[in-house]
């Protein structure tokens, strides 16, 4: 969710570079989107934190982290 400040903002940018005429529909099923993909992979590593430790999914999303920046870093479009 850390991420939610770096995609938040650029949303409405995203929904105005569609080509099609409800702007304000895409925008909010693209709002919509994220939040429940959020949600749907937050519970699961929630309950799998739980059970395992926290620890090891903190060190997960880290790597994650790294590697989604890395991947915007070296990009060609971004």
């Amino acid at each position: 969710m850390g991420l939610s400040n770096a995609v938040i903002p650029i949303l409405p940018e995203l929904a105005n570079l569609s080509n099609n005429s409800s702007g304000g529909f895409a925008l909010s099923l693209r709002f919509s989107a994220y939040f429940l993909g959020a949600l749907g992979t937050m519970l699961p590593f929630w309950i799998l934190a739980d059970r395992f430790g926290n620890f090891t999914f903190i060190e997960l999303g880290i790597i994650l982290t790294v590697i989604s920046g890395l991947t915007i870093l070296l990009s060609e479009n971004l």
